[in-house]
């Protein structure tokens, strides 16, 4: 069969959850003999084009437009839609799949689907067909104590917020038109299903997102698969199958990086992230320094703004401070605590990166007596963070009077070094 998908944002360009599901989705079609496509868009005319990222044909258009007119645009946009005919009528698909395509595609596109193509479905992975926002209303926050049942109606004070949020008091009515071309609507999860249906959007049927099962070991390395369980036995079993995504001890040195995304939306995805560490030893201790580098691809758009981190760096226990460069210091906020649960010193800083702009951040530190006695090689155990995209990792080690050791890799799972 000819399947066209449908999604607002696809890889390479852009790594969101939706994307990424829908690129896992096309990709197994592909290999399973079906002829696939993909139309999506882009917020910067260099990068409209075709790209053949992963072996996937995929249709980059340009889209752009104002914020305050999503109320309206997301419904009908009919610069993209134009584009769309044109791809349905040259591509003739025998199934239009549709993702993501409330903010640049728009909802309209399941009905002009309809007009050449009979069978037309859209996987829901949010509730913004009904809220066009993130969706936390229905939690009570004077209890927050996990409900038997969960009541996700819009209240009318809610349908309100929305009308105001879009200056449109008929989109619901006009996206529910539209719903009606779509010969099924899956949900991503259960939960998701209840709460389309107990807000009036009907022919919804779940069928799970999640990570490929036939590739568990690999998952559990990667971190997108971790578990945990109340009852010790079972965790234990699970921190030996090396799921519990807990932080590691180790003997010799030891460096993880978390960023924490605050308030930047989905700035993650636009941001390049590379990691440099280079560790010196003299006559008398280990010298670490660690850059970091980042390089914001985004603009000031919905779906990115400047990316805004609390950057946590862990380090071995009774590392020494020395200093931070590449920041300011009356916004970084600096701390060094001893976390004495975890066995680390930990280096905690804020920082924020302009949509356009590279910031390199040099964290130098001394590490600790009994890791500079050890009698053994030096060894270094690099933890990754679950769900964070690093493009390279690069260590250098240098002991006096003898040659570099210099490693490149990626840091897609934990990483251990050790000089020979």
């Amino acid at each position: 069969m000819r399947i066209l998908i449908l999604s607002d944002d696809f890889p390479p360009i852009s790594f969101g959850g939706a994307g990424i599901a829908a690129y896992r989705l096309t990709n197994e079609l592909q290999a399973r003999g079906h002829e696939v496509e993909v139309f999506s868009t882009v917020q910067s005319k260099a990068l409209a084009g075709q790209s053949d990222y992963g072996g996937l044909l995929t249709h980059f258009y340009y889209c752009n437009y104002k914020h305050c007119l999503s109320g309206w645009v997301s419904l009908y946009n009919p610069q993209i839609l134009r584009s769309l005919e044109y791809k349905i009528k040259t591509f003739q698909p025998d199934v239009v799949h549709a993702h993501n395509i409330h903010y640049y595609i728009s909802y309209g596109a399941l009905r002009l689907a309809k007009k050449y193509c009979n069978r037309v479905f859209l996987t829901a992975h949010d509730t913004n067909i009904f809220y066009p926002d993130k969706f936390n209303e229905y939690i009570d926050r004077s209890n927050l104590a996990i409900p038997t049942t969960v009541n996700y109606k819009l209240t009318p004070i809610l349908k309100l917020k929305v009308i105001k949020k879009t200056f449109n008091p008929f989109r619901l009515l006009i996206i529910k038109y539209y719903l009606k071309s779509a010969n099924k609507i899956f949900a991503v999860s259960d939960k998701l299903t209840q709460a389309l249906e107990q807000n009036s959007i009907t022919n919804v049927e779940t069928i799970y997102n999640g990570v490929p099962l036939n590739d568990n070991f690999n998952n559990i390395d990667a971190k997108n698969i971790q578990v945990y369980f109340s009852q010790e036995d079972r965790e234990n079993l699970v921190k030996r199958l090396g799921a519990g995504g807990e932080v590691k001890n180790s003997d010799g040195d030891y460096l993880l990086v978390v960023d924490a995304n605050l308030g930047a939306f989905k700035s993650d995805v636009a941001v390049k992230k590379n990691i440099y560490y280079f560790v010196t030893k003299n006559s008398n201790s280990l010298q670490a320094s660690l850059r970091l580098s980042y390089r914001h691809e985004g603009a000031f758009d919905w779906r990115t703004t400047r990316y805004r981190s609390y950057t946590r760096v862990y380090a071995p226990l009774g590392s020494k401070f020395v200093s931070l460069q590449g920041l300011d210091e009356s916004t970084r906020d600096l701390k060094v605590v001893d976390d004495k649960g975890l066995n680390k010193t930990v280096f905690g800083f804020f920082l924020t990166v302009e949509p356009g702009t590279d910031r390199e951040i040099v964290l130098d530190y001394q590490l600790p007596d009994n890791i500079y006695k050890l009698t053994t090689p030096y060894q270094l155990l690099v933890q990754n963070q679950a769900g964070n995209r690093i493009e390279s990792l690069n260590i250098n080690f240098q002991d006096y009077n003898k040659p570099a050791q210099v490693w490149a890799s990626d840091l897609k799972t934990d990483k251990t070094f050790t000089v020979k």
